[in-house]
This record gives C-alpha cells, sequence and structure tokens, in this order.
C-alpha cells in the first residue's frame, strides 16, 4: 500500500466520523463528546500523517510549494474550526453552522488531496519509495489514533 492509500483510508474515516457527529443530536452529549473526539483524533491523524511523511518529500519540487502552503492551511483551518466546535454550546445555531463549515472544508481538502496533490506526489516520489511510507503509516495510524483519543 502507497502513503496515498493510507492517507485515503484515513480521510474515508474522517469523513464517516464527521457523518456520525453530524448525525448524533445535541440532546446526546456523552455521544456527541465520543464523535467530536472520534474525529478530533482521525484529523490529527491525517494530518501527522501528511505533514511527517509526505510534505517533507515533495519540498524539493518548486511546483509543489504553493500545494503544500495550502495544505498547512487548510489543516490549521480544520484544526481552528475544530476548537470554535469543541467550546460550543451543542444546542447552539452557531453549532450547526460551525459543523457545516468543517464538513464542507474537510470535503474540499480531501478533494484537493486526492486530484491536485497527489498526482503531484506520484510525479515526484517514487513508487517503491511511496510503498515503503504507506506501510510506515499503515503501521503509525492505529498507534496514533488512540494516542489522539486519550488526549
Amino acid at each position: 500500500m502507497e502513503i496515498y492509500e493510507a492517507l485515503m483510508r484515513e480521510n474515508g474515516k474522517i469523513l464517516a466520523a464527521l457523518d456520525r457527529l453530524e448525525n448524533t443530536t445535541a440532546h446526546r452529549p456523552e455521544a456527541r463528546s465520543e464523535r467530536f473526539r472520534e474525529l478530533h483524533s482521525h484529523v490529527r491523524v491525517e494530518r501527522k500523517l501528511a505533514e511527517d511523511q509526505l510534505y517533507p518529500l515533495l519540498l524539493a519540487s518548486p511546483k509543489a510549494l504553493p500545494l503544500l502552503r495550502r495544505g498547512h492551511d487548510e489543516n490549521r483551518e480544520i484544526e481552528e474550526l475544530l476548537a470554535q466546535l469543541a467550546a460550543a454550546d451543542p444546542g447552539e445555531s452557531r453549532t450547526r453552522y460551525l459543523l457545516e463549515s468543517l464538513a464542507s472544508l474537510v470535503q474540499r481538502h480531501v478533494e484537493w488531496e486526492e486530484h491536485e496533490l497527489f498526482p503531484l506526489a506520484r510525479a515526484v516520489i517514487s513508487p517503491e519509495h511511496a510503498a515503503l511510507l504507506g506501510e510506515a503509516a499503515a503501521g503509525e495510524q492505529v498507534e496514533l489514533y488512540h494516542r489522539f483519543l486519550e488526549e
């Protein structure tokens, strides 16, 4: 498995966790809190894998620099929305707006990664190196998820 598949798998987990959070009512605070922690943990895993394993290898490519800036910016925006969402009262209309904004940003980020960043990365990183990164990422995903979930 190449690093791209590992990241796409994590993106799928993020989208599923986001959907579960959106479908958990404000009247179930414990379930909502658990769904939020699950989502936040998957976001942190994906960000760590992308920024620690994939992005550094792309720094040598001048074409990648604007894409890497965008990736960092969007990851920061996602974290900021998660922080705002964590502090919001689940019953407020603002919370629904934050959740919708987060869902929209995450969806755009996932599509951007898969349609712009990964194709460029495939042109820069050899399939063998991408496979080694993917194997390392697969082993790290579960460990990181549980570590982030406990924080």
